[in-house]
């Protein structure tokens, strides 16, 4: 509810929780996948970034051993 009243700049969220429930719920899930693409985001951008190290570890290993 809170969310939702910030989001529409309700300064009261009582007004919002006396919609009816599937009008809520719906605004809910409208707004969800927003917050959800942040989250996957994030961890893809930590996934990335460790397998560039990985990457780069690799490389390393094999300099030094072709090097001797």
């Amino acid at each position: 509810m809170f969310q939702l009243a910030d989001r529409w700049g309700e300064p009261d969220p009582r007004k919002i929780a006396q919609l009816p429930a599937d009008i809520i719920t719906h605004w809910q899930a409208f707004f969800m996948p927003e917050q959800e693409n942040i989250t996957k985001t994030q961890q893809t951008t930590a996934s990335i970034a460790s397998v560039r190290t990985d990457i780069e570890s690799q490389c390393h290993d094999v300099m030094r051993a072709i090097n001797g």
